[in-house]
């Protein structure tokens, strides 16, 4: 009997198909032991890769093996009666049962402390599209690869969570201006991940000005097809004083799965008496060269390519309004920098 039998050839996937830049594993079915004297050979499972074009050269005890075949997104088994001789054809010993079709339903998942790994493969229990979250960030990874001691796994949602007390949203450039009367402006937000949105925040970045005990109102939209769409998720009607130069919110206590919101203020001069605000300074507004809302949204012409939010007319003392499918959006895009930034308070 021969020690080992060279097989050569194109490993083939069970549809006929060649099988390259796959992992190939032999594991002896059963494990026997051969002595030629005092020579004692052990079959060993082995483990080979082949080529972009499916060719593979592995070296092997001649025996019974039960093989499995893996590679991004697919697994099969096979069998092979490998012959007691120095050589043979692959295509003469290799045997495909089937495809392994459950393979990645049946994978194993994992949530932890920490990121996955090169280790955390194959031989660990892992397989293509197994799913591991990381319990202290909050970020979820998705295995794109298991190759043994050379798993890749990718991260499919970021971390780490939002952290109560900060302030999240609006990166777009910005300046300075003044804030109008009778006007609810909307900014868009994305939650990244499922957060508390304890409040929304405007800022001003100097002197209030002539309008002396000014105020603010908010709400929180859902979003359908890149627009404000209903009734507000959340809003405080009561409103918030506005002074000079720092952060100003109005409380809006809602739970925002992972998706796309859009956020709303209002504003008014001499908030204890209910006089209308003609005008105020220094209130941090959206630059008009910012383009978030045209790159993240959607808009139909060039004309509107620079629009930096949205300003629907309205006065303070009335409510939210709720907004049907058909709404004009187009007629209320602001091109110019009068639309204020707006960001999310994170709770906890």
């Amino acid at each position: 009997m021969v020690d080992l039998c060279t097989l050569t050839g194109i490993m083939k996937r069970p549809d006929g198909t060649a099988f390259g830049d796959g992992t190939l594993v032999f594991s002896p079915e059963p494990r026997v032991v051969t002595v030629r004297g005092a020579l004692v050979t052990a079959p060993v499972r082995k483990t080979v890769t082949t080529a972009a074009d499916g060719t593979v050269s592995v070296a092997l005890v001649p025996g019974a093996y039960a093989g499995t075949g893996h590679a991004r997104g697919e697994r099969f088994d096979f069998v092979a009666d490998v012959p007691d001789q120095t050589s043979a054809p692959l295509a003469d010993v290799i045997g495909v049962v089937a495809a392994n079709a459950a393979q990645s339903a049946l994978a194993k998942s994992m949530a932890t402390t920490r990121d996955p790994i090169g280790s955390d493969d194959f031989a660990a229990g892992y397989r293509v599209f197994s799913i591991w979250t990381n319990t202290d960030t909050a970020a979820l990874f998705i295995c794109t690869r298991d190759t043994t001691a050379a798993a890749e796994w990718t991260q499919v949602l970021p971390g780490p969570r939002y952290v109560s007390g900060r302030y999240y949203g609006d990166i777009g450039r910005g300046t300075t201006g003044v804030a109008v009367k009778d006007y609810l402006f909307f900014r868009p937000f994305r939650a990244r991940q499922r957060m508390t949105a304890a409040a929304v925040m405007v800022r001003m970045a100097g002197a209030l000005g002539s309008s002396a005990n000014s105020a603010m109102r908010a709400a929180i939209y859902a979003a359908a097809d890149g627009r404000p769409i209903g009734a507000p998720l959340a809003f405080d009607n009561v409103g918030a004083a506005i002074g000079n130069a720092g952060a100003y919110e109005a409380t809006t206590p809602v739970v925002l799965p992972p998706g796309d919101y859009w956020l709303a203020v209002k504003f008014i001069d001499q908030f204890d008496t209910g006089q209308a605000l003609t005008a105020f300074q220094n209130l941090l507004m959206v630059d008009a060269n910012d383009f978030s809302v045209a790159a993240e949204h959607g808009f139909t012409t060039l004309t509107t390519t620079a629009s930096v939010g949205f300003r629907v007319a309205t006065t303070w003392a009335a409510a939210f309004p709720t907004f049907a499918a058909n709404f004009d959006w187009t007629s209320v895009s602001i091109t110019t920098n009068s639309v204020p930034k707006m960001f999310v308070k994170a709770g906890g």
